[in-house]
């Protein structure tokens, strides 16, 4: 396995690894994002789209918890104060 400590700071690796979180967030919030009234930023409360929506935070909260980027070598990031944030912002393109 590659020793990427070899080619990039850890600075670099942390960023890697950030955008790797928000690439898995993107795609959660695709899921549910057509449930989301864009302009208003509402949706239908029914229990189809509440589950919906509730298992898609929570799988992004557990990734976010224990986040293992594909570059390996044991580094596992908790992204967990990010969530909401990385969110709203996906919502918001």
């Amino acid at each position: 396995m590659t020793d990427f400590r070899r080619y990039y700071s850890q600075e670099q690796l942390n960023d890697i690894a950030y955008k790797e979180f928000v690439t898995q967030v993107q795609y959660h919030v695709r899921e549910f994002q057509h449930i989301v009234n864009d302009k208003l930023k509402t949706m239908q409360f029914n229990e189809t789209n509440v589950d919906l929506l509730i298992n898609c935070v929570l799988d992004i909260k557990d990734i976010a918890k224990n986040f293992e980027p594909s570059f390996g070598g044991g580094y596992v990031y908790d992204f967990t104060d990010d969530v909401w944030n990385e969110i709203e912002n996906n919502l918001s393109n």
